[in-house]
């Protein structure tokens, strides 16, 4: 079945699942289809489209409660629209959602991806209220450390560890060359990446795009570019990196306003 008919029928399954439950898909057959849904909002700056993947995730993980994929990419569905919600006053109950589905997700079948995703759930905390450092700081540290324990060659945590790095001061462990040396070994990794469907795969053009960022953070405009344009090469659809990204290294504005 093609991608898009496959999204059409989930969706429809969704609606109608209620009322008959033949044809029902596998835990396995939903989760790919909810985690390139993800992905694909993700890229096209699409929101509608990210809240029904979310939408398709909580309806799934009823039917498949002890499912720990479904838990994972319903938390991830939650970190990604909660990372867009700059200043909104709903940010944390999104927050509050996406740890317990990645928790859920953790308790069940322990991902690197899934405790890499709460060590960034936390930053988002600390992001939004940095009088929060004192007491998440530890436990985003702890997550990141059991994410590097399970996959210490698994790009998506070095990844994830690099977008960390961007965000934090280099007095508390952070700054452009720390994020620079993880990115790096990211894009080192992700170069043999090819994990089994529907495991997570997703990342290779973001490593990209927050590898630019670093280049940018320097001044090193050309380096930024390229990354931008192989980013591009991976996802041709990417509207942070098409609308924002190259239009600001021409303009000069390095305010680029979007998510961790």
């Amino acid at each position: 079945m093609r991608t898009k008919g496959l999204i059409s029928f989930v969706l429809a399954w969704m609606v109608l699942a209620p009322v008959r439950l033949t044809a029902q898909p596998d835990a396995t057959t939903l989760a790919d289809s909810i985690q390139r849904e993800i992905v694909a909002a993700y890229v096209r700056g699409d929101d509608a489209r990210l809240a029904a993947a979310r939408a398709l995730a909580e309806r799934a993980v009823t039917i498949y409660p002890e499912d720990a994929l479904l838990h994972h990419y319903l938390g991830f569905s939650l970190y990604r629209q909660a990372a867009l919600m700059h200043d909104d006053p709903d940010q944390p109950r999104i927050l509050d959602a996406a740890e317990a589905a990645l928790e859920r997700s953790a308790a069940i079948r322990p991902l690197p991806e899934t405790h890499a995703l709460l060590a960034s759930v936390y930053g988002l905390r600390i992001g939004a209220n940095p009088a929060l450092g004192a007491s998440l700081g530890p436990r985003s540290s702890e997550e990141r450390s059991i994410a590097e324990r399970l996959g210490p060659e698994n790009p998506r945590v070095w990844l994830l560890k690099g977008i960390g790095a961007f965000f934090t001061p280099e007095a508390f462990g952070g700054g452009l060359e720390r994020a620079g040396e993880y990115l790096d070994r990211s894009l080192e990794l992700f170069e043999d990446d090819d994990p089994e469907r529907p495991l997570p795969r997703w990342g290779g053009a973001e490593a990209r795009v927050w590898r630019g960022r670093v280049h940018e953070g320097r001044g090193q405009v050309d380096r930024a570019r390229s990354e931008y344009e192989a980013a591009l090469a991976l996802e041709p659809e990417y509207v942070w990196v098409r609308g924002v990204l190259i239009p600001g290294l021409a303009s000069g504005d390095g305010d680029h306003d979007h998510d961790r």
